[in-house]
């Protein structure tokens, strides 16, 4: 076995090459602890960059999402009123009596004319279900 006194010796008169190795390792274990926090607080700033960035586009999207939401509801508002406006001009077309516009000459005019005050004059004369004289309608008609 070594002993100390040996040991001892050996350092003694070899100090500065030891102190050299030992100042060496001193450096590389510096510079490597410096790198490691330096490549850790990168790392840090790169998780907290993308963590902004996603936080970022999460309240852009629920913004447009909000948006959407708004204009959903006057989209919806609109065709309510739309509908509620259809449904009123349908009582008001169905409550109201609806006119035949025929469109002609005069004589035909008049020939119509001459037919509905003869058929109305014949539903005031018939009382026991007798049909109207048709020659009548058909002399006028000339």
């Amino acid at each position: 076995m070594i002993e100390l006194p040996l040991i001892w010796s050996f350092i003694k008169g070899s100090w500065k090459p030891i102190l050299a190795i030992s100042a060496i390792f001193l450096a590389i274990g510096l510079i490597h602890h410096d790198g490691y926090r330096r490549g850790k607080r990168h790392e840090q700033a790169k998780y907290e960059k993308a963590l902004e960035t996603a936080q970022k586009q999460a309240n852009l999207a629920q913004q447009q999402i909000d948006d959407l939401t708004r204009q959903m509801g006057l989209i919806q508002q609109e065709q309510g009123d739309k509908i509620r406006n259809i449904q009123e001009n349908a009582q008001k077309m169905a409550t109201q009596p609806v006119y035949n516009t025929v469109c002609g000459n005069a004589d035909a005019s008049r020939l119509l004319d001459d037919a509905r005050r003869a058929a109305n004059a014949g539903l005031a004369s018939q009382s026991d279900d007798t049909p109207a004289p048709a020659t009548r309608l058909s002399s006028q008609s000339r």
